[in-house]
């Protein structure tokens, strides 16, 4: 870790759990395959509850993707969460979003993620 990393990656995981919402994520899981039905069973989704800073999109953040109208943007400090990934699912105030393809912009202070860029796209 450089110098950036120890004051900034701290910082932002501050900063957001002040002024940030409480959101749920959760990373739905194929199970093992069943030979006698032909399809995945269902397993257990991981989930967890964090803080997030919400607001509607910037295109400049994700210039290869097509924003819509109910679309969010999500500030989520890197140190609160392992990784963000496609297909995972924010809900929030009631409503699930799902992360799009090219939706995820971490965002290094130096070596390690300081915050994550997230486009959750209303579906």
């Amino acid at each position: 870790m450089t110098d950036f990393d120890d004051t900034f990656v701290p910082m932002a995981l501050e900063m957001i759990d002040e002024v940030g919402k409480s959101v749920s994520w959760s990373r739905p899981a194929a199970g093992a395959y069943d030979p006698a039905t032909g399809l995945a069973g269902d397993t257990t989704p991981e989930t967890a509850t964090l803080k997030a800073w919400v607001k509607a999109p910037d295109p400049k953040s994700f210039p290869d993707a097509s924003l819509g109208s109910g679309d969010r943007m999500l500030l989520i400090a890197g140190a609160a969460i392992a990784g963000i990934e496609p297909s995972d699912v924010f809900t929030i105030d009631g409503r699930d979003y799902t992360v799009p393809d090219r939706g995820v912009a971490p965002v290094y202070s130096g070596e390690a993620i300081c915050l994550y860029k997230v486009l959750a796209s209303y579906a």
